[in-house]
């Protein structure tokens, strides 16, 4: 599919308002780079494939055995989303901007709908009908349809029905994508995404892998990474251009790609962004997408504000608002009032006129009507403005007043901001709070305390404590997938045994290329005793052993995306080791990196068991500080195992690094039972393990400590009743900086 070039034609917003447009479809180019042959070789080393990420790396030859367990790794990644079956749905998303036909307030009580689904006769139609559902409920209400999405992906897991899972993933993907303002908590949703990639790529279904690659484009844009963005985009306009997609889909998808393009360029290229929002413009009008078309007439004003023409981004900004409201877009409408409420701050800004700064006001609290999630986006948005009130104003009164409204919108935004687990606008809040709070006190003499219920500082601890419980839940909810698929899990076929014994071969050749690098490595090197000892501290055979039993646990439960993100942390952990294990020594960054690895790792073992929280002092600098290598894991491997796991309940794990003086202070903190408790369960186990890697851990502390004051003090934690209540570990390292060479 190729679309007319019109980079004479000057976009003017009279074309976005409804003016016909003759639009054609000519063989010239979709755009100006496509992407080259994505598994590319070379004569010198080999490439190394990252899955889902789009991109090459060149790595020299002596990397080779690293990157070959790499691609072992990702080998068995793609093992897991591969399809045998692939299923051909009769489900086809929506693209008309028709209003719906059919009440959708009807689909939102979704016990009502499940106890009608068992009257649909077939699996097949009942996967299409959740389908249906959730692309309904898309623009309608966020949290339904992500429910609906949860319960099509375990029905098509439970069926083997590929294809269908990867929408189910997309859909999932999409939701939890929208719900990441800035883009701090995009990491969870990528991993849905790149799963559903691997899903179409396995098939080869090319209409659903340009949309994927275009939502992974915008995951990446929200991160601010407008080149990674760029490449899925190319990759998904090579896609297009190979021409294996049916006309409609080629439309409208051409349309949407165009359109994000228009979004990344609008900040470097004017002009270029101009004609892409046309291009776009004319397919989305030739596929009758009027959903698509409100959206580029609300991304288009951001052109119109950079060039001060905001008469002219007013009339497009409402008619958005009027036919999204015709539509029930609710979405559109959210967005729509939040552009007129930047619309507004700008003629203020412009004007002076006080009428103009209560206007916008008034359409940052018309989006509460029509927006659920990220209302810390909101309220931020309202504590910026009257900041600015505060600032444009002669009149004493005017001013203290805007600064109390905006300390009390802050606070709200931080509140907001704990609930969704935003950690970013949570520090951004905070900070901003601390600011007006001290300009409060210097000018009245007055603290903050009456808005906030609090002092500043606790009101600043509490919020911050409180997002620890909060992150926790945001992890139990990304396993809803998982329970959901257990109520599934009785009707499983009988053939999908043969293909869970292929996966567990799989885990075994890949804990076979473990062994032989590792052991290659030693005889290649032939370290010194010192040497070998961390490398044994650092690749655990029994940490190994449990995680492949934890991987063969879940493929056996066939809760495969799990286990593919098991197997995900446990290359990248493995590698990490492998990596760190040449010199005993890394910075403290990456020793920070690989017990998060680790920790993920542990949380999906123990599923809600498990919380953690990992707290570096402000004045360190992780990149620069030089530690021991997987020094930290052995203690926090003992205080799970010993202290979390024959806990009754949740429980966490805190690890605190900080410096005192010319000591690296490390606090590994649990509230599990206790040493003494621990003990008792031990002795009264068959099994008596001794840890190895506590063993050797102790003897490099010995050999550093002997020359520069390493030690380590553990302390039993009481509650107020003198119960045992944790077990803190205190590791003092000498402090030191890596030099720069």
């Amino acid at each position: 599919m190729n679309v007319e070039s019109v980079s004479k034609f000057d976009l003017d917003v009279s074309l976005l308002q409804g003016q016909e447009v003759d639009v054609r479809c000519q063989e010239t180019e979709v755009s100006e780079q496509m992407l080259t042959d994505r598994y590319q070789q070379k004569e010198v080393g080999i490439w190394k494939w990252e899955v889902g990420k789009g991109r090459g790396t060149k790595i020299p030859t002596q990397s080779r055995l690293s990157s070959v367990f790499y691609l072992l790794s990702s080998l068995l990644v793609l093992i897991l989303a591969t399809s045998c079956n692939p299923d051909r749905p009769k489900f086809e998303p929506s693209y008309s901007g028709a209003p719906p036909t059919e009440d959708l307030d009807q689909y939102l009580d979704t016990k009502a709908v499940f106890e009608g689904l068992d009257q649909v006769k077939g699996k097949r139609q009942q996967l299409d009908s959740i389908l249906t559902l959730a692309d309904k409920l898309k623009n309608y209400d966020d949290d339904v349809a992500l429910v609906y999405a949860d319960t099509a992906y375990s029905m098509a897991t439970e069926k083997n029905w590929q294809l269908s899972r990867g929408i189910a993933s997309y859909y999932i993907a999409l939701l939890k994508g929208r719900r990441e303002k800035y883009g701090e908590g995009i990491e969870d949703a990528l991993v849905d995404a790149e799963i559903s990639m691997q899903l179409f790529e396995g098939i080869q279904n090319y209409p659903w892998l340009l949309r994927i690659n275009n939502l992974i484009a915008i995951f990446h844009e929200k991160k601010k990474n407008s080149k990674m963005a760029l490449t899925y985009l190319d990759s998904a306009m090579h896609i297009l251009k190979q021409g294996q997609l049916r006309s409609k889909d080629s439309i409208n998808l051409a349309g949407e790609l165009l359109h994000d393009y228009a979004n990344i360029s609008k900040t470097t290229d004017t002009m270029r962004s101009r004609e892409q929002f046309l291009q776009s413009y004319k397919l989305y009008k030739l596929a009758n997408n009027e959903p698509g078309l409100i959206r580029l007439e609300l991304d288009f004003a951001n052109l119109l504000f950079k060039q001060k023409k905001l008469d002219r981004a007013e009339d497009l900004i409402l008619n958005a608002i009027e036919k999204s409201r015709h539509l029930k877009d609710i979405q559109a409408l959210a967005f729509g009032y939040q552009k007129l409420g930047v619309l507004r701050i700008l003629q203020y800004q412009e004007s002076g006129q006080v009428a103009d700064f209560h206007e916008a006001i008034k359409s940052n609290e018309k989006c509460f009507q029509y927006q659920e999630e990220d209302l810390y986006y909101l309220y931020n948005t309202i504590g910026q403005n009257y900041q600015l009130r505060a600032s444009m104003s002669d009149e004493v009164e005017v001013v203290y007043s805007s600064v109390d409204s905006a300390i009390v919108a802050y606070k709200k935004a931080m509140e907001e901001a704990r609930k969704e687990g935003a950690l970013v606008v949570l520090k951004k809040m905070g900070r901003n709070i601390s600011g007006l709070c001290e300009w409060r006190q210097r000018s009245t003499e007055v603290d903050c305390s009456q808005l906030l219920g609090s002092s500043v500082a606790d009101f600043l601890n509490s919020n911050y404590a409180a997002i620890t419980d909060t992150i926790g839940q945001i992890l139990q909810t990304a396993n809803q997938r998982n329970r959901a698929f257990q109520r599934w899990e009785l009707e499983i076929k009988s053939q999908q045994r043969s293909r869970v014994q292929w996966i567990i071969s799989g885990a075994g050749l890949l804990l076979a290329s473990l062994v032989f690098v590792v052991l290659l490595q030693g005889q290649q090197q032939k370290r010194l005793r010192a040497k070998m000892e961390a490398l044994r501290a650092q690749i655990n055979p029994h940490f190994i052993s449990n995680s492949l039993n934890a991987i063969e646990s879940l493929v056996n439960l066939d809760k495969k995306e799990a286990a593919t993100k098991y197997l995900v942390h446990f290359s990248r952990l493995t590698r990490k080791v492998l990596n760190s294990s040449r010199d005993g020594k890394v910075n403290l960054a990456e020793e920070i990196k690989t017990l998060e690895h680790f920790l993920e790792l542990e949380q999906l073992r123990f599923r809600n068991k498990l919380r953690y929280l990992i707290d570096i002092d402000e004045d360190i600098n992780p990149g620069i500080v030089e530690m021991p290598a997987m020094i930290l894991q052995p203690y926090i491997e003992n205080a799970i195992w010993h202290g979390i796991k024959p806990k009754q309940g949740p429980g966490l794990v805190r690890v605190q690094v900080e410096r005192d003086g010319k000591y690296l202070v490390c606090i590994i903190k649990d509230n599990g039972v206790g040493r003494t408790k621990a003990a008792e369960i031990k002795a009264a186990s068959v099994l008596q393990q001794n840890s190895v890697g506590m063993k050797i851990n102790q003897e490099r502390l010995n050999v550093v400590g002997r020359a520069k004051g390493a030690k380590v003090e553990i302390i039993d934690l009481y509650d107020e009743e003198g119960k045992a209540n944790g077990t803190q570990v205190i590791i003092r390292l000498p402090y030191k900086e890596i030099t720069k060479t």
